[in-house]
């Protein structure tokens, strides 16, 4: 079964991430992500899961250990805030460091 990617985010990422073939599923309430999360770990259909990390406060416990431990599907908090500390390139070496197990240092 071929597994797709999610992001779960505010409206105003809709259009990008549907441009590069990830579903999208928008979020209204943020109390109302803690089910959006559980339903796409039951529903078997994702891969990836991004999760926007604006809405990691509004996760009970349970929900964030199931998280931390999945490992199909592998969630990802990402931030989309273009002012954000972390640069993307930090968030892309931490991703492939949890999808893979250790990190990669690659000299240009």
């Amino acid at each position: 079964m071929k597994q797709k990617v999610l992001a779960i985010a505010h409206p105003q990422f809709k259009a990008g991430f549907l441009l590069a073939g990830v579903d999208f599923w928008e979020v209204d309430d943020p109390e109302k992500v803690r089910k959006m999360v559980r339903k796409a770990l039951e529903s078997g259909e994702y891969g990836v899961i991004l999760v926007e990390d604006d809405f990691e406060p509004y996760l009970d416990y349970r929900t964030k250990n199931l998280i931390y431990q999945s490992v199909n599907p592998i969630f990802f908090f990402v931030n989309l805030n273009p002012e954000h500390k972390v640069s993307v390139e930090e968030q892309i070496r931490e991703i492939v460091r949890r999808a893979i197990g250790f990190e990669l240092n690659v000299k240009t």
